[in-house]
């Protein structure tokens, strides 16, 4: 395997002794690295120690494990083991399973589908950006693990306050959980400039949750994050059409008509539309926060704004 020097998180990652480590960090901070070589070196200790079975990658969606998780596994993956059959998706390893001549597997497979892994019988996991995959993703995975005990590592970047912090982030106490957190410049290698420049740029509820780990609410719909200095503004006279008890009512009531038909839009719709045209990010930020393409992200915007369009006939019509 690969030499390279771990930062203090990573080494606490691979002390751990908890069947299942959440490994939650900021962009950049290295987990999916930590993710293959906790992986490599689990295969290696059982292999050592007699056991030889089958594992399993897996990543939210095709694009993530082609991109991020997949390259970073072969990185380290040491070329006399076995080989990558494409085909296949899985890495055929030059061992055999006990008591045949069926050589041992890693499994890689996308989540989107998480009955992907049914019928598989697994030794360890490696489940990447967990906390973009569905719920029944992680029962799935126990479910190949059971029988042998194995063991799971789920890395992520925070992206909701979703099943993943409830059954995941919030077992810390439960003895067969680790949970890791650490910030993107807990990694020596991250710019501590551009960290700098996220942090003065960015909404305070974003970059905690991107470069800090934390799971916040982008609360109000409306307002993620209010701030006193943004958003306070000096007196100013109302024109006397605006303070007409009969427009008053009328813009309270359209205002709460909005806020109802927004909690309506599917969320990744909303938080793309949000993000566009409430605080007026360009298609290439909405993409870094949201980790999807930018043609992604115009295609939710529209149907988001589409979505949200046909929720307020009602208002547009008079």
């Amino acid at each position: 395997m690969e030499q390279f020097t771990l930062h203090e998180h990573q080494v606490k990652v691979l002390n751990s002794n908890a069947r299942f480590i959440g490994c939650i960090a900021g962009i950049r901070g290295g987990k999916t690295t930590i993710g293959a070589v906790w992986l490599l070196r689990q295969i290696d200790q059982d292999r050592e120690s007699g056991k030889c079975g089958d594992y399993l990658i897996c990543a939210p969606t095709n694009k993530i494990l082609d991109q991020s998780t997949l390259p970073k596994f072969k990185e380290f993956f040491p070329p006399d083991w076995g080989v990558w059959k494409e085909q296949k998706s899985y890495f055929e390893l030059k061992w055999n399973r006990p008591g045949s001549n069926e050589p041992c597997r890693i499994f890689v497979r996308s989540m989107d589908e998480p009955d992907s892994v049914e019928g598989m019988d697994c030794l360890a996991a490696w489940m990447d950006e967990v906390g973009k995959m569905k719920s029944q993703a992680w029962i799935n995975v126990q479910g190949r693990l059971s029988v042998n005990k194995g063991k799971c590592i789920l890395t992520t970047t925070p992206y909701a306050v979703n099943w993943f912090y409830k059954d995941i982030y919030k077992k810390n106490g439960d003895p067969d959980y680790d949970i890791i957190v650490w910030s993107s410049i807990d990694n020596p290698a991250f710019p501590h400039d551009e960290y700098e420049r996220a942090k003065r740029t960015l909404p305070h509820a974003i970059f905690e949750k991107r470069y800090h780990a934390k799971f916040t609410r982008l609360e109000g719909l409306v307002y993620p994050e209010f701030d006193d200095d943004l958003h306070i503004v000096e007196p100013f006279d109302i024109p006397d059409n605006s303070n007409r008890p009969d427009v008053a009512a009328d813009m309270s009531l359209k205002n709460e008509i909005i806020q109802k038909a927004l909690l309506k839009v599917r969320d990744s719709y909303r938080e793309a539309v949000i993000l566009r045209d409430v605080q007026e990010l360009s298609y290439e930020e909405i993409a870094d926060i949201m980790k999807i393409e930018v043609g992604t992200v115009k295609s939710r915007i529209n149907r988001g704004r589409a979505e949200l369009q046909k929720y307020l006939k009602d208002i547009y019509n008079d």
